[in-house]
């Protein structure tokens, strides 16, 4: 038994899963985890599972909300500068930034799965296109974080900035959806309605659920214009 800093990897365990995500990776792929997004509010919450310290921790509202649940809460697109250097495009609190998959990787929490999807090769010859406006979104427009989850007002989230860049300029994504629509709403409908800032009238873009899961799934990864290329279940 290998005793853990809870949450996280032991090394020798997040190197071999780096080691196969650079095996499969090409520049444009999408890569899935679970993340840890919370909105922080002086509140006291009736679900002590649903806070940590101030925060309500809205990533897993949101995947619990899906039927089946949602596996992941975050997207972010590789990029393989050459075969041992992949980078990884995220939008955090921090901003875009590119960390080394290896840093990336060191905050990739052991209960989250990963999932890597790739679109289907009748659009990937406009990938290289699309790699250059995440460079020129960071140099140009240096976007902050939208902890409002509010289109068009110059910030991202992750999936949004992902899903924006697709549906722009590679292939026609599926549409956001309301959080008010989905299935698992009535449980927290109290806890979203705490995080007052937050337009519930508002569609988001939602990692969502596979066709694989569900007949009738949602979001990003309901997509018929991707591929799997790796999936690697979280750790027990």
């Amino acid at each position: 038994m290998v005793a853990l800093v809870p949450g996280i990897h032991p090394t020798h365990v997040r190197r071999e899963i780096e080691a196969k995500i650079r095996g499969v990776a090409r520049s444009g792929d999408v890569i899935f985890r679970y993340g840890e997004a919370q909105h922080f509010q002086p509140l006291l919450f009736r679900d002590a599972d649903l806070s940590l310290g101030a925060g309500i921790r809205f990533s897993k509202i949101v995947c619990e909300m899906t039927d089946p649940v949602s596996p992941f809460s975050h997207a972010a697109v590789l990029e393989v500068v050459t075969p041992g250097d992949v980078r990884v495009w995220d939008m955090s609190d921090e901003g875009l930034r590119r960390p080394e998959l290896v840093d990336w990787m060191r905050e990739t929490q052991a209960c989250s799965g990963l999932e890597i999807r790739r679109v289907n090769q009748e659009y990937r010859d406009k990938l290289p296109a699309m790699m250059a406006e995440l460079h020129r979104i960071r140099d140009e427009e240096d976007p902050e974080y939208d902890y409002l989850f509010r289109p068009g007002d110059g910030r991202y989230y992750c999936t949004e900035l992902v899903h924006e860049l697709l549906d722009r300029m590679v292939v026609s994504m599926p549409p956001r959806v309301l959080l008010t629509d989905l299935p698992g709403y009535g449980r927290f409908h109290w806890a979203l309605a705490k995080v007052g800032k937050i337009d519930l009238t508002v569609p988001i873009v939602h990692p969502g659920t596979a066709i694989v899961e569900t007949e009738d799934p949602i979001g990003m990864r309901s997509s018929p214009h991707f591929g799997v290329v790796l999936t690697m279940p979280a750790a027990a």
